[in-house]
């Protein structure tokens, strides 16, 4: 389990684990309220940060109930 985040970004972070030689991105997965980790596949910290945020911007969150996200025609339906 990571403890110290070398570098973070959008809920996201690299750190290392104890007896593997490279970088590992680690992220908050609510749903099963677990930590996640991907291997980054490298031992140099600068090319970790560009993978992780080539990560990061491919990541998109998404919350079907937020207002940009529910149609009207949903809400209506419900309460009629």
């Amino acid at each position: 389990m990571p403890t110290d985040k070398l570098f973070e970004i959008n809920g996201q972070w690299i750190d290392k684990i104890a007896g593997r030689s490279g970088y590992y991105a680690f992220r908050y997965d609510a749903r099963s309220r677990q930590v996640v980790r991907t291997s980054l596949k490298t031992t140099d910290i600068e090319e970790a940060k560009v993978r992780l945020a080539a990560i990061t911007v491919n990541t998109v969150v998404h919350d079907p109930r937020h207002p940009d996200e529910v149609l009207l025609v949903a809400v209506l339906n419900h309460y009629s």
